[in-house]
């Protein structure tokens, strides 16, 4: 009887380590280039039809929920301001290794962004940037805002 206890409190050790991230994934925030402290103040959730999956925040590191979805809608909130990112695939979501995500909302110098999209009439603009820690290049997803 002793025996088959230990197995389980084994089991059940063994069990909770596997749930561990096996990398991390920090989050920043910038508004025109200046850094916001954000640690444990903001959210971070996916829309799936209609379900919501939200990531667990602790400190500004997350931990990703399990997606059910090929494609999700991503929705970065600190205080009120609120960045909506669309049609988001989940591959790219998923990471492989050490990764630094950066929302940032810039209402001014828009020539820093690496793109040649025309990015007309618009008042500011949502920048998500994935930067991997380890290995290969990083992206960044702009949603132009008109409003």
């Amino acid at each position: 009887m002793k025996v088959i206890r230990l197995l389980l409190i084994l089991v059940i050790i063994n069990s909770s380590s596997c749930n561990k991230p096996k990398y991390n994934l920090t989050i920043k925030f910038q508004i025109d280039n200046s850094e916001i402290s954000i640690n444990d103040d903001f959210k971070l959730y996916f829309l799936e039809k209609k379900d919501k999956l939200e990531a667990k925040v602790e400190g500004n590191h997350v931990t990703l929920p399990d997606f059910s979805e090929n494609a999700v809608t991503a929705v970065y909130q600190y205080k009120n301001y609120k960045l909506v990112f669309e049609y988001m695939q989940v591959d790219m979501l998923r990471i492989d290794q050490n990764m630094n995500w950066t929302f940032k909302i810039l209402t001014k110098d828009f020539d820093q962004l690496a793109t040649s999209r025309n990015l007309g009439p618009a008042k500011k603009i949502y920048v998500w940037e994935f930067n991997p820690q380890d290995h290969g290049e990083g992206i960044e997803i702009i949603v132009p805002v008109s409003k």
